[in-house]
């Protein structure tokens, strides 16, 4: 597994559903400068009402991974309270 921590099937759903977007969009001929370009402006750029659909869905697939990485990696207020001397 590639992800920081467990995913869900609705994200996995996101995340093959934004893929299949961008492979609509681009086919084959993606190449690694575009798609790092991709990435760039569905994890670092304001949203555009006129942006395109495949970086909607990877700007929300993006999102919801980085929700699970933070429910799976943030510890609980019981823990630290745990951990806290007494």
């Amino acid at each position: 597994e590639y992800f920081p921590c467990p995913l869900d099937d609705d994200t996995l759903f996101m995340l093959k559903d934004a893929s299949a977007s961008i492979k609509k969009e681009f086919g084959s001929d993606l190449t690694a400068i575009q798609l790092e370009e991709i990435l760039t402006v569905a994890t670092d750029t304001t949203e555009a009402e006129d942006d395109p659909e495949y970086i909607v869905k990877l700007r929300d697939v993006a999102e919801a991974v980085k929700d699970a990485s933070h429910e799976t990696t943030s510890p609980s207020p019981r823990r630290i309270l745990s951990l806290s001397p007494r």
